[in-house]
């Protein structure tokens, strides 16, 4: 995997914009389609009036226009959002930025797939932004490399600002 620097996301997924992060959990809220499949957002929001979304492009900026797997030249054309924690087994995810990845179709699609680190089988990790709504009972959690616990059902992990990929429950 290359190393990327990861920047701000755009203002339409930045959490610390209340607009924003009210539009993000209305998002969540109305997270599938018809066919039980997450809504690509990604590939819809924040277009601004140009053909490509505020988030790919700054997924391509960030990467420098390469994929993040194998380093490939891509442009909008033959890139896939990737979702580090895949959104099959994370759901709640969907819409992170910090979740959000550039890659090459072939990476995205073929190599990676939904590979999921197995010591996250079974976990349910969420944006702290819906613990509101998605959180009803207490039980506490710490993540590895945190200062900070929170209170959750258990299974269930909050993702702080940056993913953290050593949880301990």
């Amino acid at each position: 995997m290359n190393k990327i620097h990861r920047v701000s996301p755009p203002d339409c997924l930045n959490d610390q914009i209340p607009k924003s992060k009210n539009k993000k959990i209305r998002f969540y809220k109305d997270l599938w389609d018809n066919n039980r499949k997450i809504k690509p957002r990604w590939n819809t929001t924040c277009k601004e009036g140009g053909l490509v979304s505020k988030i790919r492009q700054t997924l391509l900026e960030m990467s420098n226009k390469t994929c993040v797997y194998c380093g490939v030249k891509i442009d909008n054309s033959n890139m896939d959002v990737d979702h580090y924690l895949p959104s099959s087994e994370f759901p709640y995810l969907a819409y992170c930025w910090d979740n959000l990845l550039p890659t090459c179709k072939r990476c995205n699609q073929k190599i990676k797939s939904d590979f999921c680190p197995k010591s996250l089988t079974g976990k349910e990790i969420v944006e702290p932004i819906l613990s509101v709504f998605l959180l009803p009972t207490k039980r506490c959690h710490k993540f590895v490399g945190w200062a900070t616990s929170f209170c959750c059902p258990p299974n269930v992990f909050l993702l702080p600002t940056k993913i953290c990929h050593t949880i301990s429950s």
